[in-house]
């Protein structure tokens, strides 16, 4: 074999080699990623009679987020404006009526009631990421959402999305009834989601 031949195959097993050695994406534009209920969670906070604080959570996150492009690989930790998340960001999470918690049981059945929140009918309050941007729907009215600040946090197995939005009642027509006019309408909500392949 002539020199220049063995260095041709040389090369080309070193390169299969190499190629072979390399570790794979799990897609190389896309990858999926699976809520854990346990550590994700809502909370929120609103005022009541104009000086009152009241302070809920609802834990038991569950759904599915999917990223795009630069942010699918889970090599780099990101921390992106709001205005980036239709670019790489797309999922579906399920916030279970029926768990929301005030600390208060009778505040907590009236939430969870026909007039307000209507676990009932309406089981889940559901975000979605789309082409479109973020949409958040309650008891079946579904609006855009612009989240105040979003940050992601990703490693090989884990991703972590913090954000935080301003929700106004009135926008969703949850009426509390005689007790409307001394509760705000706009109610300060802070998402932590915890996500792993």
């Amino acid at each position: 074999m002539r020199v220049s031949s063995l260095l041709s195959f040389v090369l080309r097993v070193g390169m299969a080699v190499w190629v072979s050695a390399v570790p794979t994406r799990l897609d190389d534009t896309s990858s999926t990623w699976q809520l854990v209920p346990s550590r994700s969670h809502v909370t929120f906070h609103a005022v009541h009679m104009g000086f009152m604080e009241v302070d809920g959570q609802i834990p038991g996150l569950e759904g599915e987020i999917r990223l795009t492009g630069g942010a699918a690989d889970g090599r780099t930790g990101l921390d992106r404006a709001p205005d980036l998340d239709a670019a790489s960001v797309r999922g579906h999470v399920r916030i279970p009526v029926d768990r929301i918690n005030t600390d208060n049981r009778l505040r907590d059945r009236s939430l969870r009631s026909e007039p307000f929140l209507d676990a009932t009918t309406h089981p889940f309050i559901l975000v979605d990421a789309t082409d479109g941007g973020w949409l958040l729907t309650i008891r079946g009215q579904q609006r855009p959402m612009h989240p105040a600040s979003i940050r992601y946090t990703i490693s090989a197995d884990t991703l972590r999305i913090d954000a935080q939005y301003t929700l106004s009642r009135r926008a969703f027509d949850l009426d509390l009834g005689t007790m409307d006019a001394l509760v705000s309408d706009e109610v300060e909500v802070a998402a932590h989601v915890v996500a792993v392949r």
